[in-house]
């Protein structure tokens, strides 16, 4: 939920390494981006493929990212910190298994409770050479969130009382951990990615979000506004800044447009100058206000 981390203005500093990040040139921090569903088999399994809610494309018959980054002679690493089977999982799976190469950290259909930290060590067996395109899916900030983060290290707030009319002000202490905890996660994952793999792009995009005030998580019966607020942000390298200078140009002006997470399958091939006919340039934020 961006409403909780400070690169977006919220009070607790949440997000130290990304509060650095957005004062970054190359760095591009959207300000609007909702989530098209409230759960991520619905949400991601748009957010990867041609489906959205715009088109009503089957899902059966819509390309996926992979299947296009893979025609277009990339090499696709999937790593995966979430579970690879179950009723809320399936879908998804579907589309990673399409990726050249599969690492699951959370193989069995239980929820789990493996820390995302784990992605570390996977990263690293990923060649440094040659032309790929690596997805990770983390765990994050879902519910239950006293077990996305390890106590002993991030256990930054324990107030008793919040500013704010809260449920439960403890839930509200755990999920503010866990987004330090993502934070440093996604400033490991940046740092490694940017020395050893040759970054031009890197881009971060949540499923969904989560109504921590209210005590209503993400369940779709109960939907607030706050199941929506997602962060996305990217990062572009100096050299595909060089030479992609109207599109970056373009991106940047686009960061306080309105978009939903399924747009993002069209916003990343945009990005990756992949042409093919499996592109919906009227499904691309970045062009709506061209």
């Amino acid at each position: 939920n961006r409403q909780h981390m400070s690169v977006y203005g919220y009070e607790r500093k949440t997000t130290p390494w990304l509060d650095k990040m957005a004062t970054d040139n190359n760095f591009i921090l959207m300000d609007n981006g909702y989530a098209c569903h409230t759960l991520t088999m619905m949400a991601l399994s748009q957010v990867l493929t041609e489906k959205s809610q715009y088109n009503k494309k089957p899902l059966e018959q819509s390309y996926s990212l992979i299947d296009i980054a893979r025609a277009a002679g990339y090499k696709t690493y999937w790593i995966s910190n979430q579970a690879q089977f179950g009723s809320f999982n399936t879908p998804v799976t579907t589309i990673a298994n399409l990726a050249d190469e599969k690492i699951w950290l959370n193989g069995d259909s239980s929820a789990g409770v493996e820390l995302d930290e784990k992605v570390l060590d996977s990263i690293k067996t990923i060649p440094n050479s040659g032309k790929k395109i690596v997805f990770i899916h983390l765990f994050g900030n879902h519910w239950t969130y006293k077990h996305r983060y390890p106590v002993d290290k991030f256990n930054v707030f324990q107030d008793k009382e919040y500013a704010y009319k809260v449920k439960d002000v403890q839930a509200v202490n755990e999920y503010d951990n866990s987004m330090v905890y993502n934070d440093y996660i996604m400033e490991h994952i940046f740092n490694y990615a940017k020395k050893n793999w040759n970054v031009a792009n890197i881009a971060y995009v949540s499923d969904h979000s989560e109504a921590v005030k209210s005590g209503n998580k993400h369940i779709p019966g109960k939907y607030e506004f706050d199941m929506a607020t997602i962060p996305v942000y990217f990062y572009f390298s100096d050299e595909y800044i060089a030479h992609n200078k109207e599109k970056f140009e373009r991106i940047m002006a686009s960061k306080k447009t309105p978009f939903t997470n399924d747009m993002m399958y069209n916003m990343l091939l945009y990005i990756w100058g992949i042409d093919t006919p499996y592109y919906n340039v009227k499904e691309n934020c970045f062009c709506l206000l061209y």
